[in-house]
């Protein structure tokens, strides 16, 4: 007896990449330009980035900034969504071939001294 177990076509795009970042699902780490076959099912997803921090100079200071993801656009057969910084996913479900685009910038953090 064989068990059918589903494999889909991933592909993980980014875009303006700030360094040596990437995907990761379920702890897996997953590379940006790259096309995989994986299982299909639900993933816990994060998508790295590089925190940048600086002693205070001033008041109201914004020199601390996290390059990430600012935008994330999923695309299946099914269409397509679009997340911004706020409210990007904390996982990543998959049941076809999907790719993932990743848009990276800056997102300034401010504090009160």
């Amino acid at each position: 007896m064989s068990i059918n177990i589903n494999h889909y076509n991933a592909s993980f795009n980014g875009y303006t990449l700030p360094g040596q970042v990437y995907v990761m699902l379920n702890g897996t780490v997953y590379n940006y330009g790259q096309s995989y076959r994986i299982m299909g099912g639900n993933y816990s997803a994060s998508y790295t980035g590089i925190t940048y921090l600086y002693p205070p100079r001033i008041l109201f200071d914004h020199n601390n900034y996290i390059y990430g993801v600012t935008t994330l656009q999923i695309v299946t057969p099914q269409g397509s969504q679009t997340y911004n910084f706020t409210d990007m996913p904390s996982y990543l479900c998959i049941n076809s071939t999907l790719t993932v685009d990743a848009y990276y910038g800056k997102t300034y953090y401010w504090y009160l001294l």
